[in-house]
C-alpha cells in the first residue's frame, strides 16, 4: 500500500523532524510505501534571524536529504494547488505532532484536515495533536468546517488525552496513541556511540530571563555545568554549542546527567534514554501534550514552573525515576499503538 503522509518534515524544529523520521520508519516497518506530501509552509523568521539560523537549517536539511529525499512529492505551493492535483495514494494520513494546531498551519490548515482527498479515499490520522485545549477557528477554516472534515476520517489516532476529550465532546471517535518517536525504544542508528556527560542539558522552547537565572542557581546547587541545547541565545554562565543537527541535538540530551525542558520531544528522549529530568512549563496554554505524556507514565510530579525554587527543582532531579515502571507502561502503550497503526493500514 502507498501512504501519502502530510506532516511537518521541513521545519527547523528538531522534534518535528524526528517525529517525521519515526513515522516513515514505522510505516515502512509494516511493509508499506510512504510519500511525504511536500506542502510549502513559508519560513516564519525575519531576514536577520534567518541568517543566524542558517547553520541549523543546513544541518537539518542534510538530515532530510539523507532520510526523506526519496519520499518527497513535488512541491505544492498552496492548499488550492494540493486540491487541484493531489498525489495518488491508497491511503492519506495526517500526523504526527501539532498538525491540527491552526496557529502553525495558518493558511494551509484545510489541507491538514485532508480537504483535498476525495470522500471515497481512505483518510486517517496517527498521533495528531491540537496543541491546545480546543479546536478553535481561524480566518482560513472555522470549527464547523473542521468537524465536517474530521467526521469523514476512517480512523483517528490522537496523541493527547485532551485531544481525545475534545473529539468525544463532538461525538467523534478516536484512539489515544503514542507519539511515533515512542514507537521505538531507541535511536542508536542516529545517535551512535556517546559518553555520559556530567552536565545539565537545557532544551527550552519558551525562553525567559527568569528561567536562565533559575537554571544558574540549579547548576550551582548541583555543582554541574549547564548546556543550552539548540538555542541561539547566549546567556552568561551557560554553554551554548550552537548549531546542532538532529543527531547532535539528540546525542547532547541523552548523554547529559540531568535534563530540564519544556519540549514534548525533549521529554520523549528523556524517557527513552532514562534521564533524570524536570519539565519547566513556559506557556501553560502549550502544556497539554507534556501533561498527557507525563501523566501516562506516572511522572506528573516532575512538571514544575518558574515559581518553583532552585532547591525544589534540585530535589525533584535527585529523586530517582522508577524506569522499570516507565518502561512497562511505554511497552504496553507502544504495542497498542503499533497495533492501531497496523490495523488502519491493513484495512
Amino acid at each position: 500500500m502507498k501512504v501519502a503522509l502530510l506532516t511537518y518534515f521541513k521545519t527547523l524544529s528538531y522534534g518535528a523532524t524526528l517525529q517525521a523520521y519515526a513515522t516513515v520508519k514505522a510505516i515502512e516497518s509494516l511493509g508499506h510505501e510512504v510519500d511525504l506530501i511536500n506542502l510549502d509552509i513559508p519560513n516564519p523568521y525575519n531576514k536577520i534571524k534567518g541568517i543566524l539560523l542558517f547553520p541549523k537549517w543546513f544541518k537539518i536539511w542534510c538530515f532530510r536529504q539523507k532520510f526523506f529525499k526519496q519520499h518527497i512529492t513535488r512541491k505544492f505551493f498552496s492548499s488550492e494547488d494540493l486540491r487541484q492535483n493531489p498525489p495518488e495514494a491508497d491511503l492519506y494520513m495526517i500526523g504526527s505532532d501539532q498538525t491540527w494546531n491552526l496557529d502553525i498551519s495558518l493558511d494551509k490548515a484545510p489541507s491538514f484536515f485532508l480537504d483535498f482527498v476525495k470522500d471515497d479515499s481512505k483518510k486517517v490520522s496517527y498521533a495528531a495533536s491540537f496543541g491546545k485545549n480546543e479546536i478553535g477557528s481561524s480566518k482560513w477554516i472555522n470549527k464547523e468546517e473542521i468537524l465536517t472534515l474530521l467526521k469523514k476520517f476512517n480512523h483517528i489516532g490522537i496523541r493527547e488525552d485532551s485531544g481525545k476529550t475534545i473529539l468525544s465532546l463532538e461525538n467523534i471517535d478516536s484512539t489515544l496513541v503514542v507519539d511515533p518517536v515512542l514507537l521505538f525504544d531507541h535511536y542508536d542508528e542516529l545517535i551512535g556511540e556517546f559518553s555520559p556527560r556530567e552536565e545539565i542539558a537545557l532544551f527550552k522552547v519558551e525562553n525567559s530571563t527568569l528561567f536562565y537565572n533559575r537554571m544558574r542557581e540549579v547548576g550551582k546547587d548541583l555543582f554541574l555545568p549547564i548546556c543550552s541545547v539548540g538555542s541561539l541565545r547566549r546567556v552568561k554562565g551557560i554553554k551554548c554549542p550552537y548549531p546542532y543537527g538532529v543527531e547532535g541535538w539528540m546525542r547532547r540530551i541523552v548523554s547529559a546527567k540531568y535534563v530540564i525542558t519544556d519540549s514534548f520531544h525533549g521529554l520523549v528522549l528523556s524517557l527513552l534514554y532514562h534521564k533524570q529530568f524536570v519539565i519547566i512549563i513556559g506557556d501553560p496554554l502549550k502544556a497539554t501534550r507534556l501533561q498527557s505524556l507525563a501523566n501516562m507514565v506516572g511522572l506528573s510530579d516532575r512538571i514544575l514552573g518558574l515559581d518553583n525554587t532552585s532547591s525544589e527543582i534540585v530535589s525533584i532531579l535527585n529523586n530517582p525515576i522508577d524506569y522499570d515502571y516507565v518502561d512497562m507502561v511505554l511497552n504496553d502503550e507502544r504495542e497498542k499503538s503499533y497495533n492501531f497503526l497496523k490495523s488502519i493500514l491493513n484495512r
